[in-house]
């Protein structure tokens, strides 16, 4: 089990020069798809697919969000603290909700871009620590918290939605 899991970092591992661990290049991969893939034409604005993804009702945003969970997958591998966890599960949530909002959702994933902030934030929080090299049983308990966090407000909050327009529909109240 010990080499399956050390298998695994290694294959998603990759340090800077310094021998620092970096996020892996599918995870700046997808964060670069989703939020800044196209140069707009005229400006020095990029636009990813997540804009795009939004224009499908509710779906899409729900689709780019769930992509972007590598981003977040990623800085649990690469042990970031809690709070940075929090703060990207946030982001995540925001760039999610925004891109609910019909016909104004896709600008709103234009403006915010929350997988570029996302690998902003882990960088930032690898270059100015130490990385911890063993978590503790604590640890992967909160980070497993936040991602369950992510992944039922990401179920629940479409079905209430649904539930809601139903009752509207049916006159029960």
């Amino acid at each position: 089990l010990r080499e399956a899991r050390d298998a695994v970092q290694q294959a998603g591992a990759e340090t800077s020069p310094d021998g620092a661990p970096q996020p892996a290049p599918l995870t700046r991969a997808v964060a670069h798809v989703l939020d800044d893939l196209l140069p707009v034409p005229g400006a020095s604005a990029r636009v990813g697919v997540d804009p795009v993804l939004s224009l499908i009702p509710g779906a899409g945003s729900t689709v780019g969000t769930a992509v972007g969970g590598v981003v977040l997958v990623d800085a649990v591998r690469l042990r970031a603290p809690v709070p940075v966890l929090a703060r990207m599960v946030t982001n995540a949530l925001l760039d999610w909700l925004l891109g609910l909002i019909p016909f104004a959702g896709p600008f709103f994933d234009v403006a915010y871009r929350s997988n570029r902030k996302n690998i902003k934030l882990l960088n930032r929080t690898i270059e100015d620590r130490e990385l911890v090299h063993r978590a503790s049983v604590r640890y992967w308990f909160a980070a497993a918290a936040l991602l369950t966090l992510l992944l039922v407000a990401i179920l629940a909050v479409p079905l209430v939605i649904i539930l809601g327009i139903g009752n509207l529909l049916t006159g029960a109240g």
